[in-house]
């Protein structure tokens, strides 16, 4: 049997390749035979480089937007500059200060000023001018500690009891030196109250030794009282001159806070 030759005819689509129109990223359409690989007209391949940069190709230079040679810019319009070393006047562990003296607590100023309490006759007012609070928190702990030694929990008693009381005190001493005086700062009647309680944590360690309500016992905590309440008039009055003529309204209200205290050791 002879073979018969069949013919072919090329489909139309690849007749009509060339009229195939593609669009180029200017917006301008180009005739691409995708058969043939090739353009027919219009703008070269994408991607070509050439001496200039093609329309909607890559160009020879960075393009928009990639990174540049220069320094980075910090985003406000200038460049961006690395941060300055962290410089510090220690060169060596041994030469840093103290932990106390870190966190302003001044272990010698507190004696000092506890040697001034426990001479009252020849007070120096002009060492709580600080508004130190290091000493009275220690004092506070310290008769915290003396009752806790005898079976008596009392550091919440002392402590909600201490700023009732100091608040009281500081609105007292404000309402009588007037709105023209400037009045007292809050922590500086703290200050000076706490450490005129010396006396009676002193009276509380004596308790741990002996029965706090016995008549020794008895003396013993009117005397500190009385000596508490004489430090604390003084130094307030030094710190408000206003009130020199009234001393007595100002020693009344700390002898009452401090017979609170003491009652507190012997109950």
């Amino acid at each position: 049997m002879s073979s018969v030759p069949v013919a072919f005819d090329a489909p139309p689509s690849q007749a009509s390749a060339s009229s195939i129109p593609f669009m180029s990223f200017d917006g301008s359409a180009s005739n691409v035979d995708p058969y043939a690989g090739g353009f027919a007209s219009g703008a070269p391949p994408i991607g070509t480089i050439g001496s200039g940069p093609p329309s909607g190709g890559f160009r020879s230079g960075p393009p928009s937007g990639g990174f540049r040679s220069g320094p980075p810019s910090n985003g406000f319009g200038g460049s961006w500059q690395p941060p300055p070393p962290i410089s510090t006047s220690y060169n060596s562990f041994d030469e840093e200060p103290p932990l106390l003296e870190e966190l302003g607590i001044d272990p010698a100023l507190v004696f000092r000023k506890s040697l001034a309490i426990l001479n009252p006759l020849k007070l120096d007012a002009t060492l709580m001018d600080d508004g130190d609070l290091s000493g009275p928190l220690l004092y506070g702990l310290a008769l915290g500690s003396c009752h806790l030694l005898v079976g008596k929990i009392q550091f919440g008693d002392i402590l909600g009891f201490s700023v009732v009381a100091l608040v009281g005190l500081y609105w007292l001493l404000n309402v009588l030196a007037g709105p023209d005086s400037g009045g007292i700062e809050l922590h500086r009647v703290s200050s000076l109250a706490g450490y005129s309680l010396l006396p009676l944590v002193l009276h509380s360690a004596l308790c741990v030794l002996m029965p706090g309500r016995s008549t020794l016992g008895s003396i013993l905590a009117v005397v500190a009282v009385t000596w508490c309440a004489y430090a604390a008039s003084n130094l307030l009055v030094a710190a408000l001159p206003q009130l020199r003529d009234q001393r007595a309204l100002v020693a009344y209200p700390c002898l009452l806070m401090y017979s609170v205290y003491a009652l507190m050791t012997i109950y």
